[in-house]
């Protein structure tokens, strides 16, 4: 049995390694998939993304105002105001047509509005620093010289034409689609990362099955972790249940190392019970065992292990509880570094009581993370049996207690990573 420390180094060097080496069954990378924007969301960008052409992609009024030549407003004064002859009006999406004359002319003017071309408009006024002659739309007058430039967008102020607009090997989100969208980008080259989810136990059942036979349960921790995975950005698929039937599981995970995932995850028989019979498949298998059991709590009997040129298998064990911590701190950290992501520091924050815990084992704990004016504060929730979800709906974070001791006091400072 190995620490936690010593498992979470493990699983990062091997997603690493197989980073620099690809994605894929096989060690080749995978080719990039296009996907649109709304689909691309929280998957990994694969390519630099560029900008096509500039934006905005002319000079535009910034405010609802009147476009003219700011040299000619230089001797304004609110004693004496300049006068400007009103030629025209352009709106957002219209194109002013009449050529402006030369001297004192303005064009009434919208926010977005393009600036209009053949003079030497250089300048809005906002709508609200003009006076305008009463009877008539065609005069206004200016109290103050107008700078050049002022109150206008410029070609190429937001992007510039081929500049970088996402760099590769980014988690595409959603105000990324903002600069995409707004620059004709409809589709966008993600790196696909498989990932294959496998239940095992005769008694599990579909979680859609309303009635139950005896000794049956739901299977809850297949729906789980496809929820969490496609939370993550990667592709997911669920081959259903292995019952107590080791040569079935063989068959499968045959069936799997020849499609190709990236990542396996069993759920079940990985302890060292009659019916146990993950690990003894992946040694006939030859997978690599890189550890079975770390001394943690709960999920102790976890395996992770890898095929030579092909995918890495977690096996997480079947409690619920432990199948969410399994998750959380050992398959979610190998498919960040897969993806090139970091995983976030945690947190940390005083213990509102007393706890007590086993000695030597690195400890999950459902609990609840609230501020206070003295600072962040976490109380660990009942129900810490692996079996018991009704607590995780108590609780808004994980607790991570050391290895270190037996007893922890009310005002221990304690890490946290949030649900």
């Amino acid at each position: 049995m190995i620490s936690y420390g010593e498992a979470f180094e493990k699983i990062r060097g091997v997603a690493l390694s197989k980073g620099e080496g690809g994605l894929g069954g096989r060690g080749n990378r995978r080719s990039p998939k296009m996907l649109g924007l709304g689909d691309a969301i929280g998957k990994i960008v694969t390519d630099d993304l560029y900008a096509r052409e500039s934006l905005p992609s002319f000079d535009n009024s910034a405010m609802d105002g009147y476009a003219l030549q700011s040299s000619l407003s230089s001797g304004a004064t609110p004693e004496a105001p300049l006068e400007f002859t009103v030629m025209g009006s352009v709106a957002a999406g219209d194109v002013l047509i009449e050529k402006p004359a030369a001297g004192n002319y303005a064009v009434e003017i919208m926010t977005g509005a393009p600036l209009p071309e053949g003079h030497c408009f250089d300048a809005v006024v906002r709508v609200e620093d003009v006076l305008l002659c009463e009877g008539s739309t065609h005069k206004m007058f200016i109290r103050h010289p107008v700078k050049p430039g002022a109150n206008i967008r410029r070609k190429g102020e937001d992007f510039k034409e081929g500049q970088i607009l996402i760099p590769s090997g980014r988690k595409l989100v959603p105000t990324d689609v903002l600069a995409l969208a707004s620059l004709g980008v409809s589709d966008v080259p993600v790196r696909r990362l498989k990932v294959a989810v496998i239940s095992t136990g005769k008694e599990l059942v579909p979680h859609t099955q309303v009635t139950l036979e005896p000794g049956m349960i739901r299977n809850s921790t297949g729906p789980y972790l496809m929820a969490a995975l496609e939370q993550v950005g990667v592709e997911a698929k669920f081959y259903g249940t292995v019952h107590d039937e080791p040569d079935r599981f063989i068959s499968l995970m045959t069936s799997l190392l020849e499609e190709g995932p990236d990542v396996i995850i069993t759920t079940g028989a990985v302890s060292v019970g009659k019916y146990d019979f993950i690990l003894k498949g992946l040694n006939d298998l030859q997978a690599r065992i890189h550890f079975h059991k770390v001394a943690i709590r709960p999920g102790k009997p976890i395996l992770f292990a890898e095929f030579e040129h092909g995918p890495v298998c977690f096996g997480l064990p079947g409690n619920p509880v432990s199948t969410a911590v399994g998750f959380r701190f050992f398959v979610l950290p190998y498919l960040q570094a897969m993806l090139g992501e970091n995983l976030n520091a945690p947190w940390k924050a005083r213990l509102t009581h007393d706890f007590q815990k086993p000695e030597g084992l690195r400890c999950f704990m459902k609990a609840r993370w609230h501020p206070s004016p003295e600072g962040s504060e976490l109380t660990i929730v009942p129900g810490q049996a692996s079996f018991m979800v009704s607590s995780l709906l108590d609780a808004n974070a994980w607790a991570i207690l050391p290895e270190e001791g037996k007893q922890l006091r009310k005002g221990d400072v304690v890490e946290l990573v949030l649900l």
